[in-house]
Order: structure tokens, then C-alpha cells, then sequence
């Protein structure tokens, strides 16, 4: 929640552009900076802001030294927009990097309001900075234009399929040489960020801070250790690197994860004194268990079954529902438990909205004509509103979130089919991120395993759409020397789930660190997250970073407050 907008400070406004310029004028010789140029905050209510921004694109390399080679020494353009200090005695302000969550997740409004509401809570008094990734947003773009495999007009959509990988990685070899694939690694974008801090701010002290996804680039500056940066924070940690290898935060395992925390999510029905009264002779869980099966054998085709027909059963289902092309191959028909599965867990994914689940389940179960009443225009806004986020999603964050999974993030070898589709269906409910995806995974790698290779892809002398895992790859990190770390995660996320972070906290080296940790109260035991507590928390916890004279002491910090 945005505060109240203050009152322009033009005189400080003035200084600290002086100093930028100044500074700037010092350091563009060494990575090419167009900018800063005075732009807009992507807000509907933009108008009503009292602050504006600057943004600028940097020049960085294809290839970082020990990450890849390009002999033409050729360049990508990296995307920064900052919120300058104006609150501030010292000209040199400290600067915070916001890097964003995958934009399914997160869209660039949503990413702009949070590095808003960054600089309000800061009290103004410290830079904040969000930067695109390298291969997406608004910097040069990872994109099979030529091959058209990314077009909204192709049989998959925006998502590359399996038939489409060869002319995909044949496209993008063209354009940035046969390293493509390690030159848009989270090394390399790691790398962006390191060396965007060190060339534009210099002189002062900074905190990295990744949510979701971007939590995959924090823990990889980690290995970097680079002395301008003072703090690493990991909210929604996506990573457990230095863990077990079988204890790793695949991606191919995400709907057994997912469905882990739902069962957890379910059983707090039996605490809620509401809840549990509808539910009084079978449990939550066992209510949704019967649901399932009965909508798989027609016992709910009096209309509660048709609510769910239209709704995507997996998530790239929801991109291959938004594709346009005139002639699409025709879909399997899946079980209609498949999206009902999915249809809660989209709600699990909203802080407010999970409140729902139970009320779901309950009328799902009855299924009378006023259960359809409620129901229908819930589900119905509900695929529109994944329909809205798909289109809004720009191609070429898919495709590098599809590079990176496959390279770093799925087992191998994969598990075969029958195993992915085992985790969702014994899920209670799950996003459906990995069942339907095997062909992908080994069209994309070109893996050798047995499971792979019975699916007999066709061969090719393009180079593949992955990259190979390098030496800081499920590795556990240290603190650097007068740093610290923080990891924030939530005990019901339901993307990345609590013990990732827990096995990544144990895994990095050092005393600097802490895990805070929002569990329940016991006295508010409610089915809800306690979101706005918990960010007031959060943002107390930021208040004292930033303004601490000692870096390294930040690791002290305590909390009285805990949240679900």
C-alpha cells in the first residue's frame, strides 16, 4: 500500500542530480550507459505520484569472462529504472536492488509498485533500483523472431514446443553465436548486476534484494563476492544450492512441493472454529479428496464439472489456451480433477483469495443450483484473469525462464512421465508446472537419458536451448567479508516452499546470516496470511538495514512479530 504522497523537494532534486551527472560522466567509459533519462513509473495511478524516475540502458557483454566466449566481443542492452534519494543529508546515498519475480508472477506494474513502495518505506532517503533481466523486459531481447517459434500465432503460443526448439535455437545461434544459451545463464545475469553496481554506484554501500525468481540471481552474486555489496535478501527463496543434491529445489518436483503445502493449508481447517464446523464428519482434505474422484467419474456432471472445463489443467496449457494460431493440433482431454486441482491452486496463490479454498470445496462437494450460482462467476473471472496475465507476459521472459529451468532447475536424468504425473495427482492441488513437460525438457536439453531418448526427438546440428550447469552450481555459498544475509519466506508459499530456504540458510557458510521465518499465531489461527503485518515487519527489518552504520551487524536484527 502506497503512502500519501509528500511534497516535491526541487533543491534536493537538483544536488542529486548534479552528483548522478557528475559521477556518471566518470564511469560511463567503462560500460556504455544510455541514460538517465526522466521517465514514467508504469502505475495505473502514475499521476498521482509524487516522485518520477530515471532509466537508462547499459551496454554489458554477450559473454562475461569464465561464463562463455564471443569472438566478436558483441554487447546486450540491460534495462535499469531507479527512484533516486531525495530524503537524505549525504550526497551519496546507500542503493537497494530490487530484482523482480518471474513475471507470471510478478508483471512489470506489480514489480514498478513494489520498487515504489520500496522508496516510500525507506523513508526516501535510499536509491532503489529494479533491473531487467538480461534476455527480457526492456533491454535486448531473447527471441526467436526469424523462426517465429515465440509468436502468439504458433501452434503453442509463446511457448516453444518441442518441434519448435531446433528452428528456436538455430534463430538465436544467428543472432548471439553458438554460446545463446550460457550468455542468458544466471551467471551471466548475475554478473549484470555486480558489475551495473560497481560502475554506478561505486562509492557507497549496497543491498541486493531478489523475490521468487529473483532470489535464484542473489544467491549466485553470492559466489561473486563483490565488496560494493553489503546485504543479500532472499524473500521467497527459489533455490536451495549447497543442499543434498536429491534435496534440491528442482522445478520437475514443483507439483509435489506444491502439494505438500496444501496439505498443510488443509489441515488448518481443523484449528478454525468456522472452518471445521462444515467440515464436522469428514476433514477438508477428505471432503476435496471425494470432489476429485467424483468429478473424474461423472458423479458431479449436474453442472459442477462443466464450472471447471474451460479452466487450463496445466500451466502451459494456459499458454497453448492463448495461442492463435488457426489450426492448433488437437489436446488430449484431460481429467477434469486436473483443473479443478489447478483452479485452487492459482487461488492458493492469493493471500486473500485462499481464504476461498475451503468455501470451494464445500460447494463443489453439494453442488446444488445456488452452489453453481456462486461458483460460476468465481471460476469464470478466475481463467480470464490468467488469460489476462498470459497475454500480458512478454514472449521472451518465457522463453528465458524455459532456458534456465530446463539448464538449472529440473532433475536429470528426468523422471519419465508417468512420475511427473504420479506428484500432481497425488497432490491435493497443484499449478500443474512439470507433468505434461518431459518432451520439452528433453527437446530443449537434447538429454541422453533412457527417458528421453525414448522419446525419439529428432536430431540436429543446432546447438541446444540449455546451457550446461557451471562450478557454482549447487554449491553452497559464504558470506562475503562485511556482509550479511537475510531470507524472509512464508511457511504456505505454495511456488517456492519453506524448507528450500531452510536447506539454503544451512548450506551457506557464515554467522552473518538469518531466516525470518512468518508462521502463525497461535491466538490467529485463521485461514488467511497475515500479509500486511508481515510487510510492515519486512519493511521495519529495511528501515534499520539501510540505515545501519555497521553492515555486518544487520544479521542481529530480531522480530517479536510471527506470521503464517
Amino acid at each position: 500500500m502506497l503512502l500519501a504522497p509528500r511534497a516535491r523537494r526541487v533543491s534536493v532534486w537538483r544536488t542529486l542530480l548534479s552528483v548522478c551527472l557528475l559521477s556518471l560522466s566518470a564511469i560511463d567509459a567503462a560500460w556504455p550507459v544510455n541514460g538517465w533519462h526522466r521517465c514514467a513509473l508504469e502505475l495505473e495511478d502514475a499521476g498521482d505520484v509524487d516522485v518520477f524516475a530515471e532509466c537508462a540502458t547499459v551496454a554489458l557483454p554477450l559473454c562475461h569472462r569464465g561464463v562463455c566466449e564471443d569472438r566478436l566481443n558483441r554487447s546486450v542492452d540491460v534495462f535499469v529504472k531507479r527512484i533516486a534519494a531525495t530524503n537524505t543529508s549525504t550526497p551519496m546515498a546507500q542503493s537497494l536492488w530490487f530484482l523482480r519475480d518471474h513475471d507470471a508472477i510478478m508483471n512489470t506494474q506489480a514489480a514498478e509498485r513494489q520498487l515504489l513502495r520500496l522508496h516510500e518505506q525507506l523513508q526516501r532517503a535510499v536509491n532503489v533500483y529494479l533491473v531487467d533481466q538480461r534476455g527480457t523486459g526492456r533491454g535486448t531481447l531473447l527471441s526467436c523472431e526469424a523462426s517465429q517459434a515465440t509468436s502468439r500465432s504458433s501452434d503453442s503460443g509463446v511457448l516453444v514446443s518441442k518441434n519448435e526448439v531446433v528452428g528456436c535455437a538455430s534463430d538465436l545461434a544467428a543472432a548471439f553465436g553458438p554460446s545463446f544459451a550460457a550468455a542468458f545463464s544466471l551467471t551471466s545475469a548475475a554478473w549484470d548486476v555486480v558489475e551495473l553496481i560497481a560502475q554506478l554506484q561505486p562509492s557507497t554501500k549496497s543491498v541486493v534484494y531478489g523475490v521468487g525468481a529473483g532470489t535464484l540471481l542473489v544467491e549466485r552474486m553470492l559466489h561473486l563476492n563483490r565488496k560494493e555489496i553489503a546485504g543479500y535478501v532472499l524473500d521467497s527463496t527459489a533455490t536451495s544450492s549447497g543442499a543434498a543434491r536429491q534435496q534440491f529445489a528442482y522445478r520437475s518436483r514443483g507439483d509435489k512441493d506444491a502439494g505438500d503445502i496444501a496439505k498443510a493449508f488443509l489441515s488448518l481447517c481443523e484449528d478454525d472454529a468456522l472452518c471445521s464446523s462444515k467440515f464436522e464428519t469428514r476433514s477438508l482434505a477428505k471432503v476435496l479428496s471425494a470432489v476429485l474422484q467424483n468429478l473424474d467419474a461423472g458423479a458431479l456432471n449436474n453442472g459442477c464439472a462443466s464450472l471447471v472445463s474451460s479452466f487450463p489443467p496445466s500451466l502451459a496449457a494456459v499458454y497453448v489456451a492463448n495461442a492463435t494460431a488457426a489450426a492448433s493440433p488437437p489436446r488430449r482431454r484431460l481429467p477434469p480433477s486436473y483443473a479443478f486441482r489447478r483452479m485452487l491452486a492459482v487461488l492458493m496463490q492469493d493471500v486473500e483469495l485462499r481464504r476461498l479454498i475451503p468455501v470451494v470445496i464445500y460447494r463443489m462437494n453439494r453442488c446444488s443450483s445456488s452452489d453453481r450460482l456462486v461458483l460460476f462467476p468465481l471460476f469464470d473471472q478466475l481463467a480470464r484473469q490468467q488469460q489476462r496475465a498470459v497475454e500480458a507476459q512478454p514472449a521472451s521472459s518465457i522463453l528465458l525462464s524455459d532456458v534456465i529451468q530446463f539448464s538449472e532447475l529440473w532433475e536429470s536424468p528426468p523422471p519419465d512421465d508417468a512420475e511427473l504425473l504420479s506428484r500432481f495427482t497425488k497432490s491435493p492441488f497443484s499449478l500443474g508446472v512439470a507433468y505434461d513437460q518431459l518432451d520439452r525438457f528433453c527437446a530443449f536439453t537434447r538429454d541422453k537419458s533412457d527417458v528421453c531418448r525414448a522419446l525419439q526427438l529428432s536430431a540436429s546440428t543446432a546447438p541446444p536451448l540449455s546451457y550446461t550447469r557451471d562450478a557454482f552450481w549447487n554449491v553452497g555459498a559464504r558470506v562475503p567479508d562485511n556482509a550479511s544475509v537475510l531470507l524472509l519466506h512464508s511457511r504456505l508459499d505454495i511456488v517456492t516452499p519453506l524448507r528450500y530456504a531452510e536447506q539454503l540458510f544451512d548450506a551457506i557458510e557464515g554467522n552473518a546470516k538469518r531466516l525470518l521465518q512468518y508462521l502463525l499465531r497461535e491466538e490467529e489461527r485463521k485461514l488467511r496470511q497475515l500479509r500486511l503485518d508481515a510487510e510492515e515487519d519486512e519493511m521495519e527489518f529495511f528501515r534499520e538495514l539501510m540505515m545501519q552504520q555497521s553492515p555486518s551487524d544487520w544479521y542481529n536484527y530480531r522480530s517479536n512479530r510471527v506470521h503464517l
